[in-house]
């Protein structure tokens, strides 16, 4: 069965005329009577009945007519989303830069190299593991380097004119401890209240004037999580602050519990890109807008 012949079946019942559907395919009148009966023989039905009237299904061409629209349904579809991949393929680097947060490394690494490989199989994705500082360095010295990294408000500061910011997810931030410690039993907690000799200091924790982690001599600091977690189940005492989605995706232990702060302080991730890269021919807006979407699903899952 071909495709050309469920398009003039299709054109045929819409209009309900042989003749009307050859004007309006550019083909002879008998061509279209010609298509009809080799679809005819094809399913083994009769599927149109002509008359003065005008052309009327039968009951088997009203089934046919349900999965024929389906068939062309389905393959204008293929068609936009082909249309897509190719404007996508045409409007990115082959090799893509992507300054990321180490937390955020850690955690989704797999996810997100199996789903940029899944919808962009020609491009080769190498990570960059930076804090969020550094990766706005990089994206505003270097227009093909992308970023995706934590923030919250107090990063705000460097931020620049040149960087364009899309936030992928919000979370709130807890603070992590382990089930023996003196704060287990509390519902949240005030992180200037733990001290300073027992908070990991992490890097989500740096910022200027950042509340979430303060300013002192800390434990330890690492971006490691898997120390992070070893530290807390071995230190009944020790504590760090991390966005939620990252806690329960990593963190997750009988042993260890997770506090709410009491200012319910949020944290984002961001996606990031130097708005003159689609100008300089790195990165076509198409790219970019599937991109950010393609990494917005991966954080909503």
């Amino acid at each position: 069965m071909r495709l050309e012949w469920i398009r003039c079946f299709e054109e045929v019942v819409h209009t309900t005329s042989f003749t009307k559907a050859a004007q309006n395919l550019y083909i002879t009148q008998p061509a279209v009577t010609k298509i009809i009966r080799s679809l005819e023989t094809e399913v083994g039905e009769k599927l149109l009945i002509r008359s003065t009237s005008g052309v009327t299904l039968t009951e088997a061409g009203k089934i046919f007519h349900r999965f024929a629209r389906r068939i062309l349904q389905d393959y204008n579809q293929y068609l936009l989303e082909m249309n897509q991949y190719k404007d996508y393929s045409l409007s990115c680097a082959d090799v893509i830069e992507l300054a990321i947060s180490p937390l955020l490394l850690q955690a989704y690494y797999q996810s997100i190299t199996q789903q940029i490989a899944q919808h962009f199989p020609q491009v080769t994705l190498r990570f960059v593991e930076t804090d969020i500082d550094t990766s706005v360095k990089l994206i505003s010295d270097n227009p093909q380097t992308l970023g995706l990294t934590l923030y919250n408000e107090h990063f705000g500061y460097l931020l620049n004119e040149r960087i364009s910011v899309t936030c992928l997810c919000e979370t709130e931030v807890v603070i992590c401890a382990s089930n023996r410690s003196r704060y287990a039993s509390l519902r949240s907690i005030t992180p200037q209240d733990i001290p300073f000799e027992k908070i990991i200091s992490i890097e989500f924790g740096k910022g200027k004037d950042n509340p979430i982690q303060p300013n002192g001599t800390f434990n330890f600091y690492t971006t490691n999580l898997a120390l992070v977690k070893q530290k807390l189940l071995d230190d009944a005492e020790v504590c760090v602050s991390l966005p939620r989605l990252i806690a329960e995706k990593e963190l997750i232990s009988p042993e260890i519990v997770q506090l709410d702060t009491v200012e319910k302080t949020a944290a984002s991730i961001i996606f990031l890109y130097n708005k003159s890269a689609p100008e300089l021919k790195f990165y076509g807006q198409p790219f970019i807008a599937q991109f950010s979407r393609i990494l917005k699903q991966i954080f909503d899952e």
